[in-house]
């Protein structure tokens, strides 16, 4: 009997090793688990943040159609505001569009270029620009003009993003 006795007891305590074994295997799995789920939850968290910001504003978010309409009338008229003259913009060019998150929100970056402008006149223009809640200046790049030109102009390109409400979801290729 204590030869028996002796094998019960090695085989409850092989399956208590196994069972250790496998309970350690299946903590780690749920402990990856739970980090995914962390990692997810923060990333969800931030997207919900910007939404919060979003819905906060929802009047000041431009639709598609009215950005394609008033984006140059708006950057041309806040120049001409600023006083400078329509030929010292060079080019208004709206870029792809970037979904924020999954909400029905957009960023349009446009890139505006002026050629021979003062300092002033730009720095009005910008602040002028920044001023709308549904606007904000990304970069903003000033360079000396040619050598053989002499004053006090300026070219400069800038980035404007705007903020554009589209709640329906792929159904314009972007």
């Amino acid at each position: 009997m204590k030869r028996s006795s002796a094998w019960m007891v090695a085989g409850l305590f092989g399956l208590l090793i196994a069972a250790l074994v496998y309970s350690g295997l299946k903590y780690r799995e749920a402990e990856a688990h739970a980090q995914r789920a962390a990692d997810q939850a923060r990333q969800v968290q931030s997207i919900a943040q910007e939404i919060v910001q979003l819905t906060d504003r929802p009047a000041v978010a431009m639709t598609q159609t009215e950005e394609v309409r008033q984006l140059s009338g708006l950057i041309e008229s806040s120049a001409i505001a600023c006083g400078i003259e329509k030929q010292h913009i060079d080019s208004i060019d709206a870029q792809d569009a970037r979904r924020i998150g999954k909400t029905p929100y957009y960023r349009l970056p446009t890139r505006v270029s002026l050629v021979d402008v003062e300092l002033q006149e730009l720095v009005a223009l910008l602040t002028k620009m920044a001023e709308g809640d549904h606007i904000r200046i990304d970069d903003c790049r000033i360079a000396a003009p040619h050598a053989e030109v002499v004053g006090r102009t300026w070219n400069a390109e800038f980035t404007l993003s705007y903020l554009i409400y589209d709640p329906v979801q792929d159904t314009v290729q972007r």
